[in-house]
Formats: C-alpha cells, structure tokens, sequence
C-alpha cells in the first residue's frame, strides 16, 4: 500500500450492503468534503471474522485514497 493521504469510514453490517455505503461514501461524501480522490482503488480492512460474528456485527474500515 502506498503512503499518502486516506479518508477512512468505519462500517458496521453485513458486506452484502457494502454497495450503498460505497455509493454514499464516493458519491455525497467525497464531493460534500472539498477533496479529491486519487487515482488509485479503495480498500477494505475487515475487523472481524464473518465465520464468528454475526452479519450486522461486522466492521469493515474502508479506505478511500486521497490526492
């Protein structure tokens, strides 16, 4: 992962619905904030073990690459 500057969203649910948090997150966050995103893809750092932890208790950080 390159170093640099990341906007970072804590999500909790199942990652079935990661979608519409995308959506938000891309689409009315990004815009709202003054930044840019960089050219470079989104990631995930899952918290939690899906094979342990109920769907709507998952947590997943998604990190959003920023210029």
């Amino acid at each position: 992962l390159a170093a640099g500057k990341y906007a970072v969203l804590r999500y909790q649910g199942p990652y079935s619905a990661m979608q519409a948090v995308y959506q938000w997150f891309c689409g009315r966050w990004l815009p709202a904030s003054g930044l840019e995103a960089a050219d470079a893809p989104p990631f995930e750092d899952y918290l939690n073990n899906p094979r342990c932890t109920a769907p709507a208790d998952l947590l997943t950080d998604i990190y959003l690459p920023l210029r």
